[in-house]
């Protein structure tokens, strides 16, 4: 495997330096200007007048290897056959290329040769009637970096060199693009030589830009001249300076470095014209279909569908078990490329909606299309989930957003907002539209962009932190506190059809058979029914009774016995039931599981009964308040009549521990966390009247007791009891901790007080 791997690198290799000798010795001559001047602004188009043209979507994967080049190459020479010709620019098909960042691959690693292939064929006469658009996406969960402040989404490597080889880059908000020469090592001329062929071809990214992606020991300078702003090397900066032609300049890119350009950037050197938020954005801004470049998980096959059903209120429980069937049908069904999400559900519960919507939005869109269809309703809550979805397709008679069956309070909305966000930001969405079908306080407008004319749904706090905020016009408010009916959501471009029943919705994917509907195995039936069963309340109150009274009895004699068992099993089936349940996760199970440590630590390690003990007990009792309910403080009506449940979850747990303390009383002192603060008053001397052993305790003198040996009675915590002959006398040590049943030493006597020292001790005083 080993000697294989080997040969398919040193032909890649050969196949690389063959490419770039071709392309260097028979390509078109190579353009080695320094200066190039930077494209001026023009006025803006009136693009909404433009019609809608063809278009494709590429997804390119990264790194690009071999056999990625291949499969690219070929659905460009496909698309090359497809397009219709037209005479008008304007017209022209659109391909867009787009980078797959989703899995934060930049593109460093990839395989010259084959980026090589692939910007030849770009550039090919071929092409002249495809307007080719690279676009570089937002990566899902990116951020900026620390260690060089620049967006992790980034295209790097030389997949650059693809992306050069378009007509134009289109590039995310919080994309970026440079480091081309990453990958190189030794000399640069060659692949600077291949860069310039291909930059000359296209020229829309002047060539000392592209250098000094490519070679280190090249610098970047803006200069302004009286001609206009060019970008040189310090070469030329150093001709124009002395040509005194250079009114002002400024460095972009430091000899020693290779450097990256944000989007921004790049828009205030007037290099990209296309910096988007959206893939919806772009769209509009090419003036395409945005269902065009939407990607088709089954193109060149056909769609492995299933449908998940929502019943009537969505819950943790509910949501726990979709995910569960949801992840079952993947891992088994690895082929599944169209997941449907069928809606009869009016509300929900907002945390359990937005578990499940993070978890829809995250998906592979690439791979895995994910569709709500709504057959009746989406309302309140539930609607979060629908919006998370790729498309939303509505019945004619069915609705979307409207109040939920159980509204949550302005402190859930303000919590929920960072997760919406997220969410939204995942699909991508604007993310006022899901927080408006929420949040009635919430004011949407709907705005339309005077250059571009895109239409967007928007509140005043989304607007405001675009970056071409002033760019939008308000067209007037729209109106999400009551349902939106089918129609309205189209007209909004919130659905993206409406179809008359399922059967219709099945023809408009071309589904030959209704999607596999994911549902528990008769298995998890059971199962889910015995957890059900086990999470009521009066179950679950018993099963803690007897975990506690259980434990507890264990503790009085200490080993692996029954009661310990039977304990540990009934503490078992209460987290697990109201995990399954959909209230406890492992928050709860950790804090009870600390507490316990921390409780065990303080009876058998730490001396009395303080920090820890206490500390421990309280993180108990929140576990157990926790695991029975699905919020941590109440927000609403329905949430605060659930707290009197979970309370008596923890008055359960206190009367399994005092019904054992009550039962086993007579053995109180045995019990490990009782016998650290309670003394035995009894003496092993039975023969000893309480008459004469209070005599005896009353007097004040203790001489005769010095140099005498005895028991302890009790531990010496260092105070305690000892039998001393035929006395039980109150001892005391020096500060040592001293066990029940140790043979003691009286080393001094002070009035009453008698101080001793274990048997096998060296002596307290001489």
């Amino acid at each position: 495997m080993k000697d294989h791997n080997r040969r398919l690198q040193n032909d890649a290799s050969h196949r690389t330096g063959s490419a770039i000798a071709w392309a260097v010795l028979f390509g078109v001559a190579p353009v080695f200007c320094i200066g190039v001047q930077a494209r001026q602004g023009a006025a803006p188009i009136n693009e909404a007048a433009l019609p809608v043209r063809q278009a494709w979507l590429i997804s390119v994967p990264l790194p690009i290897t071999e056999s990625v080049a291949a499969q690219i190459n070929q659905q460009i020479s496909r698309i090359a056959g497809e397009a219709t010709a037209v005479v008008a620019a304007d017209q022209r098909p659109v391909m867009v290329l787009e980078f797959d960042t989703s899995s934060s691959a930049t593109g460093q690693g990839s395989n010259l040769g084959s980026c090589l292939d692939i910007a030849m064929l770009l550039t090919d006469s071929r092409m002249q009637g495809i307007q080719s658009v690279a676009y570089i996406p937002r990566s899902r969960g990116a951020h900026i970096e620390n260690e060089d402040g620049l967006p992790s989404s980034r295209l790097q490597g030389h997949a650059v060199l693809v992306a050069l080889a378009c007509n134009e880059i289109a590039m995310h908000e919080d994309s970026a693009i440079g480091r081309a020469g990453a990958d190189i090592r030794g000399d640069t001329a060659l692949e600077a030589a291949v860069y310039r062929n291909i930059a000359g071809r296209r020229q829309s990214i002047p060539l000392p830009v592209v250098i000094a992606m490519v070679d280190s020991s090249r610098e970047l300078h803006q200069v302004e001249t009286e001609d206009g702003v060019v970008f040189a090397d310090q070469d030329e900066l150093a001709r124009l300076d002395t040509a005194g032609r250079v009114i002002n300049s400024t460095t972009l890119g430091k000899g020693g470095e290779l450097p990256v350009f944000t989007s921004r950037s790049l828009q205030q050197m007037q290099l990209v014209r296309l910096r988007v938020g959206t893939r919806e954005d772009l769209a509009a801004r090419l003036k395409i279909d945005p269902a065009s470049i939407e990607g088709n998980p089954a193109a060149g096959g056909e769609w492995h569908s299933a449908q998940l059903p929502l019943g009537n209120f969505v819950d943790s429980r509910e949501v726990e078990w979709s995910l569960r069937m949801l992840n079952n049908h993947l891992n088994t069904h690895p082929e599944t490329n169209l997941i449907v999400v069928r809606f009869n559900c009016p509300g929900g519960e907002m945390d359990a909606c937005l578990r499940l919507a993070r978890v829809l939005a995250e998906l592979d869109s690439a791979r895995i299309r994910t569709v709500a269809f709504i057959e009746t309703a989406a309302g309140g809550s539930a609607s979060l989930i629908a919006t998370a979805c790729d498309q939303i397709i509505m019945a004619d008679a069915a609705t979307l957003g409207g109040p939920d069956i159980a509204a949550p309070g302005a402190n859930a909305l303000a919590d929920s907002r960072p997760l919406i966000k997220l969410v939204a930001e995942s699909v991508p969405r604007d993310w006022s539209v899901p927080m408006g079908l929420v949040d009635p306080d919430l004011d949407v407008m709907k705005y339309r962009n005077r250059v571009t004319g895109e239409i967007r749904l928007l509140c005043e706090e989304e607007r405001l932190l675009m970056a071409d905020s002033d760019q939008w016009v308000s067209m007037g408010g729209v109106d999400l506190t009551s349902p939106l009916k089918a129609g309205e959501a189209l007209d909004l471009a919130l659905a993206r059809s409406t179809v008359t029943d399922f059967d219709q919705f099945r023809k408009f994917f071309q589904l030959s058979e209704s999607p596999v509907e994911l549902e528990p195995s008769k298995t998890d039936v059971w199962i889910e029914n015995f957890a059900r069963f086990m999470a009521t309340p009066m179950i679950a109150a018993w099963l803690l009774f007897g975990a506690v009274f259980l434990l507890s009895t264990e503790m009085s004699n200490p080993g692996i016995g029954l009661p310990g068992f039977l304990g540990s099993l009934c503490l078992m089936l209460f987290f697990w039931s109201q995990y399954l349940d959909g209230n406890a996760n492992w928050l709860e199970i950790l804090l009870f599981g600390v507490g316990a440590v921390f409780i065990v630590l303080e009876v058998f390690v730490l001396p009395g009964f303080g920090v820890f003990g206490v500390g421990g007990l309280i993180l108990i009792v929140v576990s157990i308040v926790l695991a029975s309910q699905t919020f941590i403080f109440p927000r609403n009506s329905e949430e605060l009549a659930r707290m009197p449940v979970s309370l008596s979850m923890v008055l359960a747990a206190s009367g399994g521990f005092f019904a054992a303390v009550f039962f086993l009383r007579k053995y109180v002192t045995t019990l490990p966390i009782l016998r650290r603060i309670m003394l035995d008053p009894r003496s092993n001397d039975e023969s000893i009247s309480p008459a004469l052993r209070d005599q005896k305790e009353a007097l004040a003198k203790r001489d005769h007791l010095l140099r005498r040996t005895g028991k302890t009675t009790t531990p010496l915590v260092p105070a305690g009891k000892a039998q001393i002959g035929n006395e039980l006398v109150d001892v005391i040590t020096d500060g040592r901790m001293v066990e029940r049943g140790t043979l003691i030493r009286v080393v001094q006597v002070l009035g009453n007080r008698v101080i001793v020292e274990p048997e096998t001790s060296e002596p307290l005083v001489s």
